[in-house]
């Protein structure tokens, strides 16, 4: 019998392991629409990253663009982050030209320099023989927005977490964070979602890792103590780290992730989230030409997620060098490491202080001749972190010597940082620090004195970049006919000392900003050339140099073209003149395109209207001109091509949405979009919302709510705001009627008011082109004022307010003239040129003074502006407009109110303009609640008026400052001193130049005098004795205290 066979029995198939994926809940709209904020600020104000047209075509659908974005991640099975086309794809970008010593004793041979920088480089490539220049290129990501707007969702919802975990010694590249404060307000210190932009700004948090250094130092050798300063930085830091380390449960427990965040990132979506991100980024690294197989992967520059891992890489090595070193000073910039140790007598040459660091920080170790450090943890297996000695520096420091040292490495930098503060000067724009920086030739020690190797490249870079922020502030302020010469003379500087084979990889990154300042003045032919020296270079370029690292280096080439040639082209749209009626602009843009596309052969097609395409740059806010510019009336809106907002937004985003619609029921057009507002990359300050809304400036709750909406950052809660700073209307006990009463700036004043008054000069043809509506804008005009105002920041004695006189500035030139002011913390009290009452044809104007005040009741220093209008206008100014022009002075809404009365920061004060202080009304009103009323004049009665001012200080019993057009003259600061040598504290008249003159003012000695029940008048009396029927104001009086 045969036995049957047994059939086999087929083993069960084992369950696929399905992908985890993220649950609505966790990537909710509400968190993608934040992310989509985040993203398209970070990508905005990244130099390496022109992507504003990718934006702008994303924006057009941006709710169904996130809507099926949020289906893509929370999609089962999702592979969105092993697909390129989701991802994107990368550039290259050139860190910098190395030039490599000649051949033969340089020493001993005669200095010879060529001034000509085409015949410079052809003798230089005479001099290296067979070596050659090397080109240095850094791979850089050019993402799709998809995923821009994913790594800023993950910084969100948990890479703000890593940055937790980071100690206040990293500097750079740190996220934006609510303040730490005292217990009451427990949310200080959180991540600040709302707030525009993932990060801090760069240039502050450099300057502070910089000058916390070398004010350590300079402690130390004032204490007779020797330093050892150190700087060293990682080689090619991004593009050698590897991150799948941020994953590593050693890495986790090495930065105390779990303690420091109160959870563990083990098997929460937050995980998941991070191990997609690494994907991508791993995903991404894999074709880039030139990784070799033992090359780390590295991180894709330029994206918001990589800079978060990249800096938490380093938290480990951060609290070693602090605990183990106990160094004076220790800070980190990313990469940059600035050491300040004590001197233990022992370490003498830089092999020794580099033992010292090994011996003591156990994951760095050296080779044996100590060439390079190596920076190994447990978790960082795939990363290369080196420190190259060749490029460390390390200063034995001493006495006076080593402080003067200390002001060498400072000089330069300080010299050119400090024009950032300044209003440019069109006569010494070619003599600046910045230009003297630029013009010096390229020489292999020229790094002698800086603090880092890389400083020399840095400063000239920073030379760059502030050069071009004075032109474009040039190209804001002045019509371009006005300052064409100035103009023509810095394209010629450019292409001496910037379009040059040895400078155009240095300073690429300010390429398609010189472009762009070419193409926004219209200057065509000159953008023509531009493009033709950048082209030519680059050909010389890549004939002549190798290429590091040299893996693919002709894809390399191609990848820099393609990223240059996206940036330029970027750089015409954003930068076209917003309202060109005729082909030939459209022409001269197109033709730029053409020579921009012919630098790789895989180019981009014309768009097919780069006018329409402009505009929709502007109304999506990533145009050159800010879009707050037109509301705020310093450019006029060009058409609108934007679609209605659809009412698909979450319900954050619709509470903005009607604080936004609120604010824009101000708005002189009816054709104002919400959506720039809603999602903008150069939000409104405090200042500009009160510009635009009058009545937010006194109104803390109206203020509040718009910063919030429109910035989306921090107020101070309401529970916390003082009672003084709640509330501004109140009335006043013994006064004839009620008064609005202004606060600005919560407390009381530590110092006397310092008052800078001026003595300017109008001319009658500019007051008659102001008044027909068609402002002179000359160079002329613009210089005076730019070096008087320029002076003033820069006095010695420093200002808090300066005052200017009736009808003195234009509106085109008041932005920089105030952020100007505010840089130095100085308050401007100016009046300013006729304001047309819309709409066109208008047949009235508005004569107003403009205070832009500082304040701090939103928690933090900010600004406020206050329009004060004139209510009547004087006989002859009546005269002069309707005879002329036919014109009238607009009367405020209620001219009967009284004016209002300043309290700022403690400091009481008036504003009255020219001919409104012959009204006795005012001066009753104002009697025992003002410190100081200033009066802004344009007056040629001097002798009249000068005798109305005496009376007047002593009627309302004040200081008065007095200032008038310098025509004219007698601008004055005149006091109630009972002494007649010292009642004009100071008074000017005269002279060919505009100058500003210095004053204090001793308002607690006038206020402690007026608080005396009966006014003292023996001979030691400070002040005249009141008038009757005098009181001063409950908030003024203080008890009477030594001499009166």
């Amino acid at each position: 019998m045969k036995k049957r066979k047994r059939k086999k029995e087929k083993s069960p198939k084992k369950p696929v392991a399905q992908q985890p994926s993220l649950s609505s809940d966790f990537v909710s709209m509400k968190a993608m629409y934040q992310a989509y904020q985040k993203a398209k600020v970070d990508v905005f104000y990244e130099r390496s990253q022109p992507r504003s047209q990718e934006f702008c075509e994303y924006e057009r659908n941006l709710h169904a663009n996130l809507t099926a974005l949020q289906k893509t991640l929370t999609r089962p099975r999702t592979n969105w982050f092993k697909s390129n086309d989701f991802i994107g794809s990368y550039g290259f970008i050139p860190k910098g030209l190395q030039i490599p010593e000649p051949d033969g004793d340089q020493d001993s041979a005669a200095h010879f320099s060529v001034s000509n920088p085409d015949d410079a480089w052809n003798v230089m490539m005479t001099s290296l023989g067979e070596k050659r220049p090397i080109a240095e290129f850094r791979p850089v990501a050019l993402f799709t927005v998809n995923m821009y707007v994913v790594c800023a969702l993950w910084v969100n919802l948990v890479g703000h977490m890593f940055d937790a975990c980071l100690d206040s010694s990293a500097r750079g590249t740190r996220l934006r964070r609510l303040r730490q404060t005292d217990e009451e307000l427990p949310e200080c210190g959180r991540y600040h979602l709302s707030a525009p932009g993932s990060f801090k700004p760069y240039f502050s948090c450099y300057k502070e890792w910089r000058e916390k250094g070398l004010r350590a130092i300079r402690q130390e050798l004032a204490k007779d103590r020797k330093v050892v300063a150190i700087t060293m930085d990682l080689k090619a830091f991004y593009h050698n780290v590897d991150p799948k380390f941020i994953l590593n449960e050693k890495f986790l427990d090495a930065i105390r992730f779990s303690n420091v965040n109160g959870s563990g990132l083990y098997a929460a979506e937050e995980r998941i989230f991070t191990k997609q991100i690494v994907t991508a980024f791993l995903t991404w690294a894999k074709k880039l030409p030139h990784l070799k197989a033992d090359t780390p992967p590295g991180l894709p520059v330029g994206v918001s997620a990589a800079r978060i891992v990249a800096n938490v890489l380093l938290a480990e090595f951060d609290r070693l060098a602090q605990q183990k070193l106990d160094p004076i000073y220790y800070s980190r910039y990313v990469d940059d490491i600035f050491l300040v140790l004590r001197d233990n007598g022992r370490m003498r040459t830089s092999r020794d202080v580099l033992k010292h660091l090994c011996r003591r920080i156990k994951p760095l170790n050296a080779n044996d001749d100590l060439s390079v450090l190596t920076l190994a943890f447990p978790y960082s297996n795939g990363c290369k972190l080196l420190f190259q000695a060749k490029k460390q520096r390390v200063f034995l420091l001493s006495g006076e010597v080593g402080a003067d040292l200390l002001d060498t490495i400072e000089s330069q930098i300080d010299a050119v940082s400090s024009e950032w503060r300044l209003l440019p000067d069109l006569d010494a724009l070619e003599k600046s620090p910045a230009a003297k920086i630029l013009t010096a030739t390229r020489r292999a020690d020229e790094n002698a004195d800086t603090l880092r190797k890389a400083d020399q490249l840095s400063l000239k870079r920073l030379s760059f970049s502030i050069m071009l922020r004075q032109y474009d502030t040039l190209a804001h302020d002045l019509p371009p006919n006005e300052w064409k010469r100035e103009r023509k003379r810095f394209y010629r500087f450019a292409e001496r000392h910037v379009l040059t084979p040895l400078r155009l990889l240095d300073l690429n990154d300010y390429l398609p900003r010189l472009l762009g300042l070419a193409v926004s003045c219209r200057d065509w032919t000159v953008a023509g050339g531009f493009l033709k020296r950048i082209s030519d270079g680059i050909e010389r370029l890549r004939n002549n140099v190798s290429v590091e690292p040299n893996a693919g280096a002709d894809s390399q080439w191609e990848a820099y073209l393609r990223h240059l040639q996206t940036a330029l082209r970027e750089a015409v749209v954003r930068s076209y003149p917003l309202k060109q009626d005729n082909h030939a602009a459209e022409n001269a843009a197109k033709s730029l395109l053409e020579v921009i596309d012919a630098l790789n052969p895989l180019s981009l097609s014309n768009p097919q209207d780069i006018s329409a395409l402009s505009c929709e740059l502007f109304w999506t806010d990533l145009g050159r001109i800010p879009f707050k510019n037109a509301l705020l009336g310093y450019v006029s809106l060009p058409p609108c091509t934007l679609k209605p907002l659809k009412r698909k937004l979450p319900k954050s985003q619709m509470k903005r949405l009607g604080v936004i619609r609120e604010f824009l029921r101000g708005a002189d057009t009816a054709d104002i979009k919400v959506q720039p507002l809603l999602f903008p990359t150069r939000p409104f300050s405090p200042r500009e919302i009160t510009e635009f809304d009058c009545r937010s400036a006194w109104e803390l709750d109206r203020l509040r709510d718009y910063v919030v909406a429109l910035r989306g950052t921090w107020v101070k809660p309401v529970a916390h705001t003082s009672r003084a700073a709640k509330t501004a209307p109140a009335p006043e006990s013994g006064s004839p009627k009620t008064r609005e009463v202004l606060v600005f700036g919560d407390g009381n004043r530590k110092h006397v008011p310092r008052i800078a008054i001026t003595s300017f000069l109008t001319e009658e043809s500019s007051w008659a082109k102001a008044a027909e509506g068609t402002p002179e804008l000359s160079a002329e005009r613009y210089k005076r004022l730019v070096r008087l105002a320029n002076a003033v920041v820069t006095s010695p004695h420093r200002a808090e307010y300066v005052v200017f006189p009736e009808l003195s500035i234009p509106r085109r030139w008041l932005p920089g003239l105030a952020g100007l002011f505010i840089k130095a913390g100085i308050s401007l009290i100016t009046g300013v040129e006729y304001r047309r009452v819309p709409p066109e044809p208008s047949s009235q104007v508005v004569n107003e003074a403009y205070l832009v005040l500082a304040d701090d009741r939103l928690g933090y220093r900010s600004w406020c502006v206050v329009r004060q209008q004139k209510g009547v206008p004087a006989h002859h100014e009546r005269d002069e407009l309707r005879s002329k022009f036919g014109l009238t002075l607009a009367a405020p809404a209620s001219k009967d109110d009284p004016k209002p009365i300043y309290r700022h920061f403690g400091h009481g004060f008036g504003v009255l303009i020219c001919s409104e202080l012959t009204d006795i009304r005012f001066r009753q009103e104002m009697r025992g609640d003002v410190d100081t009323l200033f009066v802004l004049s344009w007056n040629q009665d001097l002798e009249s008026f000068g005798a109305l001012v005496e009376a007047a200080v002593l009627d309302v019993h004040c200081y008065m400052v007095l200032v008038n057009n310098r025509k004219y003259g007698d601008s004055r600061v005149r006091t109630p001193s009972k002494k007649n040598w010292m009642r004009d504290l100071v008074r000017i008249k005269g002279g060919l130049d505009d100058y500003f003159v210095v004053t204090d003012l001793e308002i607690m000695s006038l206020r402690n005098f007026q608080s005396y029940h009966e006014p003292p008048l023996g001979d030691d009396a400070l002040f005249k004795p009141t008038p009757e029927g005098f009181k001063i104001a409950t908030r003024r009086k203080q008890t009477p205290r030594g001499n009166p």
